[in-house]
């Protein structure tokens, strides 16, 4: 099918502009909306985000991530199981023709190009916890020349229309520019019948995200009166009121000080503080737990044995394979049809080319124990003369075939 950028949408006339531009108004008014938290508060803004206040979603999110070490850590680590992959565009068929090697070939030069590509990628991928991120591309003669992100704060939704996402500008406040393509990219990971904010991430923890504050805010309270030691004095009958009142203020004003000088007849004491944490300790580490498995898939503590994690390199350990494989297919699914299908049929208008794909580049995960096992069989029967083909021993030790070698070893 081909795009006719002359159609009436006012989206696509404006394919060559930028709609998206930074503004005073719209992108420093901040709202901060997880300030003095309750679950009341909590329950109103998911309401209201269902009632097309996307933008509270993102919002939300990124300022409990700025709060929140942990959830900060276990978002990132999710994300970068992803970004951190290498990238490349691979025909759309395994025996590709010469024309689709050259459609493959003129996208892959076309986004290698785009200086901005590697950071919308990381942008598009904070879609994972909130559910939704948007990016903007700018075409010049059916050309893509730039990709723009787009900030969170800025999406909107309509009650009239709920599966269409807007963006605010300073032209078009409510409901904002209609996100369409090939104008906007909307990588929406979590979308359930096309509505990406019902059942996402951000969601599920932000409950418990507001128990782990009001428990964090008690424990330093419960610090601050049982965690320090207690100074007394006790002072013999009869000591005179202005000697009391010294001690008091020697006492105040003691501080971090290990020594101080009293009137003879007072008795020094340090009653020794609490050494037990309450149950706030083990609370917190609970819901940290669920932070954990609902980012990764599995606490941040779960041993991996002997399961190597060549496939997904360092900044992929501890995140479940199964749900970085999930992530990169629907990030595969979302670039091929929203950012290489258009530069596709602009380059090649009115013709059915086959649209190439969008690939990460992922090695499964290896068993260190059942490779030496293989490996040691191998060993025993060459000392045993028996046969065996190179190619097998080549595959187990991770080297391609020579193109010259297919003999028996």
């Amino acid at each position: 099918m081909m795009i006719n950028v002359r159609e009436t949408s006012p989206v696509l006339a404006r394919l060559h502009h930028s709609i998206y531009k930074p503004s005073l108004s719209i992108d420093y008014n901040r709202r901060y909306l997880t300030d003095f938290p309750t679950p009341n508060k909590f329950s109103a803004w998911w309401k209201q985000i269902d009632a097309g206040d996307i933008a509270a979603a993102i919002e939300m999110t990124e300022e409990m991530e700025a709060k929140d070490a942990h959830l900060q850590d276990v978002a990132s680590r999710r994300r970068e199981a992803l970004t951190a992959l290498d990238w490349t565009i691979v025909p759309a068929s395994k025996d590709a023709s010469d024309e689709e090697m050259e459609v493959a070939a003129f996208v892959q030069g076309t986004l290698e190009q785009l200086p901005s590509f590697p950071v919308v990628l990381e942008h598009l991928a904070e879609a994972i916890g909130p559910g939704i991120s948007v990016a903007e591309l700018i075409w010049k003669r059916g050309r893509l020349v730039d990709i723009v992100s787009v900030p969170g704060h800025r999406l909107q939704g309509s009650l009239f229309n709920p599966t269409q996402i807007y963006v605010e500008t300073e032209d078009n406040r409510y409901p904002g520019v209609a996100a369409v393509q090939p104008k906007f990219v909307t990588y929406t990971p979590s979308s359930r019948a096309g509505f990406p904010m019902r059942v996402t991430i951000s969601r599920a923890q932000s409950y418990i995200w507001v128990i782990k504050h009001f428990l964090i805010a008690s424990w330093s309270g419960y610090i601050e009166t049982f965690g320090q030691p207690v100074r007394t004095a006790s002072i013999e009958p009869g000591v005179q009121d202005d000697v009391k009142a010294e001690v008091k203020s020697m006492l105040e004003n003691m501080g971090t000080e290990m020594y101080a000088m009293f009137p003879k007849g007072v008795d020094l004491q340090f009653l020794e503080a609490a050494k037990h944490n309450q149950p706030f300790e083990g609370m917190i580490d609970w819901i940290e737990a669920k932070q954990s498995i609902l980012y990764l898939g599995q606490t941040l503590t779960t041993e991996q044995g002997n399961v190597g994690s060549l496939a997904l390199g360092r900044v992929h350990e501890n995140v479940r394979a199964s749900i970085t494989f999930s992530d990169v297919q629907k990030e595969r699914r979302m670039i091929r049809e929203q950012i290489i299908r258009p530069i596709v049929m602009f380059r090649w208008p009115g013709r059915d080319v086959l649209i190439p794909k969008f690939q990460r580049r992922i090695i499964e995960a290896r068993q260190l124990d059942a490779e030496r096992t293989d490996l040691d069989k191998i060993r025993l029967m060459r000392e045993l003369g028996l046969p065996i083909d190179s190619s097998v021993i080549y595959e187990r030790l991770g080297f391609p075939l020579p193109k010259d070698d297919g003999k028996d070893g």
